[in-house]
């Protein structure tokens, strides 16, 4: 920005523009009296008669006639053009003039927006309730169809009748079983043994009646096969239990085995037993 001699000369160059057609010389800078030039002149200590050139815009008045109106809106052309201010505005000062030259309206800065998509770190929340208990196997049955468990057994499967065995069918093996053992008692003769049979196959579900399966073992009254219920006379109901074992393997037995022989080989190998009991008196 211009200083104030720098703005004097300024506006003394932009009056001596004008040339000697309005009585201005620019050779001698001279400026022309007039009677008001003439006047504060004297009031001011200048020279009565001669040109007044102004030494200072800001600390004295310049005096022209009629230029000195023009010469006053030069000059505050010229500071509006060093303030950067069109002329006859008003520039801003102090700190009005600092917060409008130096301020600087704040970034704003808009922050995405937060995804809806769930993340794919995010692991669904499996519930699981307690593991159910497997219910267990049903146990190995045994029946017959001659007679029902507990009922009495028909004349025709004793000593009294025909003396052949009775129909035997069996359910619900364990898995795992290769062979089968039958072994038949009265209870109430001290266990006498009436049938003993081992190493029936243990894809066979069932006998019929009279058959003979597996290896044939020896009763309590010395044969071999089956013998039927035979209680004395008078002696009341005789219950007769039929034992059937299933087995992991075959006994294999040789000879003719007995019943303590069986059960001592089954005892090692067997997975699951069932009962039926028949009774029969005379």
């Amino acid at each position: 920005m211009a200083t104030g001699r720098s703005l004097d000369d300024a506006v003394t160059t932009s009056l001596s523009v004008r040339g000697p057609s309005h009585g201005h010389d620019p050779a001698s800078r001279a400026w022309p009296t007039s009677p008001r030039c003439a006047s504060a002149n004297a009031s001011t200590g200048g020279t009565s008669g001669g040109a007044h050139r102004p030494a200072g815009v800001f600390g004295r008045h310049v005096c022209a006639g009629s230029r000195g109106v023009i010469g006053l809106a030069l000059v505050l052309g010229i500071v509006g053009a060093c303030t950067g201010a069109p002329p006859g505005s008003t520039a801003p000062t102090g700190a009005t003039a600092t917060a409008t030259v130096g301020s600087t309206a704040p970034a704003t800065t808009t922050a995405p927006p937060a995804s809806a998509t769930p993340s794919a770190s995010a692991t669904p929340v499996t519930t699981s309730g307690p593991t159910p208990t497997p219910s267990p196997a049903p146990p190995l049955a045994l029946a017959s169809s001659a007679f029902s468990n507990g009922g009495a057994i028909p004349a025709r499967y004793t000593c009294s009748g025909v003396d052949v065995s009775p129909p035997l069918a069996w359910s619900h093996a364990p898995q795992g079983t290769v062979a089968f053992a039958l072994v038949v008692v009265d209870t109430n003769a001290s266990g006498y043994v009436h049938w003993v049979l081992s190493d029936i196959p243990g894809d066979r579900t069932a006998l019929a009646a009279g058959e003979r399966a597996g290896v044939a073992g020896r009763n309590s009254d010395g044969r071999v096969g089956y013998y039927g219920p035979c209680p004395p006379v008078g002696s009341g109901a005789h219950h007769y239990v039929f034992t059937l074992y299933a087995l992991s393997h075959r006994l294999g037995l040789g000879g003719v085995p007995t019943a303590t022989q069986v059960r001592a080989a089954a005892a090692k190998v067997t997975l699951a037993t069932a009962h039926i009991t028949g009774t029969f008196r005379r």
